[in-house]
């Protein structure tokens, strides 16, 4: 029997409903296009960009006006069959810049940074490619141009910055300059936002839209990133997979990894019943 309670499902992708930093979990498409068949919605909540190939957003069945995603960890709406953004909010160029200023510094010379442009097409990095350690993992989900910031950059507006290979007194930095960081202790690597994004927040958006409580919401996340939403939603659930500071967020803790279909078998259990 159908759960009538839960009304919309939100889907981190990396580690959740997919293979970190690739394609689909099989076993969870027939689950997820089930349910959107019977008219619940499915919203995919990621820190990925909206339009990378390996997102394969065409293998679900989103009705018109149902098609919304959650990208670059709350940064921006984007409406999948209409190909458009519906809301952004953006890291201002000026606060690039500011970020790379500070990257600059000795102490951090061990740092990587990967900086997605608004425009989507273009990413500022702050070594060369070979040196670059983000360059090898988001070059998976990101195929533009790279630009090696130099003393001529011009710079963009940005929706989302990289990090790796950092410690705790750079954290202080960016936050200070008005910057969202989301990362967990023993982390090398974090994700940076405008100030005022999560997932969270985007996902409220999207529920006003619905109309749609809190408690009638499903989320499954497996990352820092993932808390403001886990800590959102009426149902909140982690793979097996999750670090122990994540699963403290969670109503349920799945005894699936992501790997073994935690998505498609809480969508099962929670949502049709089976």
């Amino acid at each position: 029997m159908i759960n009538k309670n839960i009304e919309l499902i939100a889907l981190d992708m990396d580690g959740t409903s997919y293979k970190s930093l690739g394609k689909h979990i099989e076993s969870n498409l027939e689950p997820i296009n089930k349910v959107l068949e019977n008219g619940k919605k499915v919203v995919f909540v990621t820190g990925r960009p909206f339009e990378s190939e390996a997102n394969e957003l065409h293998l679900y069945n989103f009705k018109k006006n149902e098609s919304f995603m959650i990208a670059f960890n709350g940064a921006v709406i984007y409406d999948i069959l209409e190909k458009k953004v519906i809301q952004e909010n953006v890291i201002q160029k000026g606060i690039v810049e500011k970020v790379f200023e500070i990257l600059n510094k000795e102490e951090y010379k061990d740092t990587s940074i990967w900086a997605y442009s608004k425009n989507n097409k273009g990413i500022f990095i702050n070594k060369s490619i070979e040196d670059n350690k983000l360059v090898e993992v988001e070059t998976k989900l990101f195929d533009g141009i790279i630009h090696i910031v130099g003393k001529n950059t011009i710079f963009t507006d940005c929706y989302k910055i990289l990090l790796i290979d950092f410690d705790k007194k750079l954290i202080e930095e960016l936050k200070e300059i008005g910057l969202n960081v989301f990362w967990h202790d023993g982390s090398i690597s974090a994700e940076v936002t405008s100030k005022n994004v999560d997932k969270a927040i985007a996902l409220k958006y999207i529920l006003k839209h619905y109309n749609i409580d809190p408690s009638q919401v499903m989320a499954m996340g497996d990352g820092a990133n993932d808390i403001p939403m886990l800590d959102y939603a009426g149902l909140s659930i982690v793979p097996a997979n999750a670090k122990d500071e994540i699963k403290k967020h969670a109503k349920v803790i799945s005894k699936y990894t992501f790997l073994e279909g935690a998505v498609g078998m809480a969508i099962k259990k929670y949502i049709l019943g089976e």
